[in-house]
């Protein structure tokens, strides 16, 4: 799958007008484009998601702490 983007934001910085090729789940090429020559995966910007799945509780009760 090839998706293009006007915005890339990569560990350089940002990188305009770019294609980024994915295969079996992994970037396999980034490269410059036209910036006329949009894809019909076309986004203004992608960055990579950062979701922190720690979770030590809620509620105010803590998960490693037996109850009383």
């Amino acid at each position: 799958m090839m998706i293009t983007c006007d915005k890339l934001l990569c560990p350089q910085g940002w990188l305009e007008n770019q294609s980024v090729t994915v295969k079996n789940g992994f970037i396999v090429a980034i490269e410059t484009i036209n910036p006329h020559s949009a894809s019909a995966h076309h986004h203004p910007i992608i960055a990579p998601g950062f979701i922190d799945i720690q979770v030590n509780g809620g509620g105010g009760v803590l998960f490693n702490q037996q109850p009383n």
